[in-house]
C-alpha cells in the first residue's frame, strides 16, 4: 500500500518524542500504560469500536522496529523504543481502520491518543512537528496558536529538530 508521508511522519515523532509522555525502563511498566490506556473510558470514547484487550509483545533490541497488527491484535514494541509516542503510534495503528498505514486518519488517531493520554501540552507539541514537515491533521486535537506569520521553523532550542524535507 502507498504510505508517502511514513518517513516525514517517523521524523516529526523523533523530533519531539522526549517532549511527549514518558519513557520506561521496564517492560512491565509499558505493559502497565498499555493497560491503563485500553482499561479508560477516554480510550473508549475515542475509539468505541476498537479492541480492550490486545497482545503486547516484547522485540529484542537488534529488531529493526515496532510494530502493530490490526488483524491479530497485536503490538510489538522493540527493546530501546519504550517510550510514549512509540506505544501510542503502534496503538494508532491498531485504532485505525482505514487509508494508508500513516495516512491523513492515522494522523488525526495518533494525535488524539497523545492528547488523551499524554495531555493537551504534548499535542502541540506533535502538532507544531507535525506541521513543521507537513504533514496534515486535524488541528481540533493539537489547536495551532494564532500568529501573524508562522515561524518557518520552531525557536524552541531544546527542541531536537531536523530541517523538514525539500527545506532550502
Amino acid at each position: 500500500m502507498d504510505d508517502p508521508q511514513r518517513l516525514a511522519l517517523y521524523r516529526a515523532e523523533d523530533n519531539v518524542a522526549a517532549h511527549i509522555g514518558p519513557t520506561w525502563r521496564r517492560w512491565s511498566d509499558v505493559e502497565a500504560a498499555l493497560d491503563a490506556i485500553l482499561r479508560s473510558d477516554s480510550y473508549r470514547e475515542l475509539f468505541p469500536d476498537s479492541p480492550t484487550e490486545l497482545l503486547l509483545a516484547r522485540r529484542s533490541r537488534s529488531a529493526r522496529a515496532s510494530f502493530a497488527q490490526r488483524e491479530t491484535g497485536t503490538i510489538a514494541i522493540r527493546d530501546g523504543s519504550w517510550n510514549a509516542i512509540t506505544l501510542l503510534h503502534e496503538l494508532a495503528h491498531i485504532v485505525t481502520s482505514a487509508g494508508p498505514p500513516h495516512g491523513r486518519a492515522f494522523v488525526d488517531n495518533e494525535v488524539a491518543l497523545v492528547r488523551d493520554v499524554c495531555g493537551f501540552e504534548a499535542a502541540l507539541v506533535l502538532g507544531a512537528s507535525l506541521r513543521a514537515y507537513r504533514i496534515e491533521h486535524d488541528e481540533r486535537w493539537a489547536a495551532r496558536p494564532l500568529l501573524a506569520r508562522p515561524p518557518d521553523r520552531p525557536t524552541d532550542p531544546l527542541m531536537r529538530w531536523h530541517d523538514p524535507p525539500n527545506a532550502e
